[in-house]
């Protein structure tokens, strides 16, 4: 049986005889004589019979190849510092507000504390000057001992007057003039010093001097929060869960403002990559659920579409001709859940299978 198969694929009429017929035609020089050529061309077309017949093989229209691709989230410090602490290594996975790293704070402790004594100040000296502004309770009490004071005088310097007249005569001694001249001097000064009492309690410290007072408190107050939320910032705590990548600096380095510490990788931020031809592009939708497939593994696990690009991939020459444009692709990008995120690499091949409905409503997968 194989020999009628073969006869019948190298008969002269054959389109695999007549593609090859030029090199029989040539005569080809054999120690063994030239009966042997035709025997030699038969033995070289049967070794290319496997060749040919798989070479028709085609590959699944609807399985694509692409990669696994990592969005890094890298964290910095908006001021500068000497690390003085780190609380992870690379490759750890992390819960959402583990500490990561914490920088030298003295000098930022300093100035919370100065600040907070600036505050301090600034709050006493306000009360003093509403505490200049006495009540009209107060201010009735003075003028209450002043009429009193006044009326003593009354009293006393008329006494003072007499006793001076009396002692011409000897009838009061010296020692009864001086007592009531040193009453008389009192009750005048104690009368001066409630004129002064009233006067100041009357008076009242401006409006505008209080006002810019509590301006400077809420300025100082600013300053301490300001203090407080640099010296938090010695310290930091991961937003969200994931792998630590890399981390850039090492204990007792001095790190600059802006400068990323950690990198790190977070499940939700694990996309697929893969590139669709043009001629399915028109199938693709968002939110469609694709099988992954990855080397070295039979488990698979799905994806969904949520972004199609819009510009061709590099696959030249890209003229946009009936002959050429079959060559483009586009990139899709998809997610996976955050469970299945975990198993997967950044730069790892992956295999994508869509199921796609065809023309007359079957699935072809």
């Amino acid at each position: 049986m194989n020999q009628v198969f073969c006869s019948r694929i190298f008969r002269y009429e054959s389109p695999i005889y007549t593609q090859f017929l030029p090199f029989v035609q040539t005569p080809v020089v054999h120690p063994m004589g030239k009966r042997h050529t035709h025997r030699i061309f038969m033995g070289i077309m049967i070794l290319l019979i496997p060749l040919c017949f798989g070479c028709d093989k085609r590959e699944n229209p609807y399985q694509f190849s692409g990669y696994v691709e990592g969005e890094y989230t890298y964290f910095s410090i908006p001021i500068s510092g000497r690390l003085e602490a780190l609380h992870v290594h690379r490759g750890d996975q992390v819960d959402k507000g583990t500490l990561l790293w914490e920088l030298e704070s003295e000098p930022e402790i300093y100035a919370v504390e100065q600040a907070r004594q600036n505050v301090a100040a600034a709050e006493s000296t306000l009360r003093d000057m509403l505490a200049a502004q006495q009540r009209p309770e107060e201010i009735a009490v003075i003028q209450e001992q002043l009429e009193q004071a006044k009326a003593n005088q009354e009293e006393l310097r008329p006494r003072f007057e007499r006793y001076q007249i009396l002692r011409q005569s000897g009838t009061v001694t010296q020692e009864e003039i001086e007592t009531s001249e040193a009453a008389l001097r009192r009750n005048e000064a104690k009368i001066r010093e409630l004129e002064q009492s009233l006067k100041v309690a009357k008076l009242s410290v401006r409006e505008d001097r209080i006002q810019a007072q509590r301006g400077q408190i809420e300025q100082l107050r600013a300053v301490e929060l300001d203090s407080q939320w640099r010296l938090s910032q010695k310290q930091f705590s991961t937003p969200k869960a994931g792998r630590i990548d890399d981390i850039c600096f090492r204990e007792g380095e001095w790190v600059a403002a802006g400068r990323p510490i950690i990198s790190l990788l977070a499940p939700t931020d694990i996309r697929l990559r893969f590139f669709v031809p043009e001629t399915q592009l028109s199938t693709i939708r968002i939110g469609e659920t694709v099988a992954i497939k990855l080397d070295g593994t039979t488990e698979s696990m799905t994806a969904k579409i949520v972004q199609v690009f819009t510009e061709a991939e590099f696959t030249p020459p890209i003229i946009y001709s009936n002959q050429t444009r079959a060559k483009l692709v586009f990139m899709v990008e998809a997610m996976v859940e955050p469970e299945s995120a975990q198993k997967l690499h950044p730069g790892q091949p992956i295999t994508v299978l869509r199921h796609v409905a065809n023309s007359i409503g079957s699935e072809v997968k």
